[in-house]
């Protein structure tokens, strides 16, 4: 657990370009920031062609909206 006066920059981008944090636990304090984080990874959720052919997984959304909002 990180103290609240942390640094709240991204790590640098991986190998594709952008930041890469897993979603597979995440502890967020109901900020303004955080709130638009979740607010857009469910419009990124939402974009993503979910079919029984083509599955995909919240993950690469997680991360597009972490770089989307980041510095806001």
């Amino acid at each position: 657990v990180k103290p609240l006066d942390h640094p709240h920059t991204l790590p640098a981008p991986g190998k594709k370009g952008r930041t890469y944090i897993c979603s597979c636990m995440i502890f967020l304090r109901p900020t303004i920031g955080a709130k638009k984080v979740m607010k857009k990874w469910i419009e990124e959720l939402q974009i993503q062609p979910w079919t029984s052919k083509k599955k995909t997984n919240d993950q690469p959304a997680f991360n597009w909206a972490l770089n989307k909002t980041a510095g806001e």
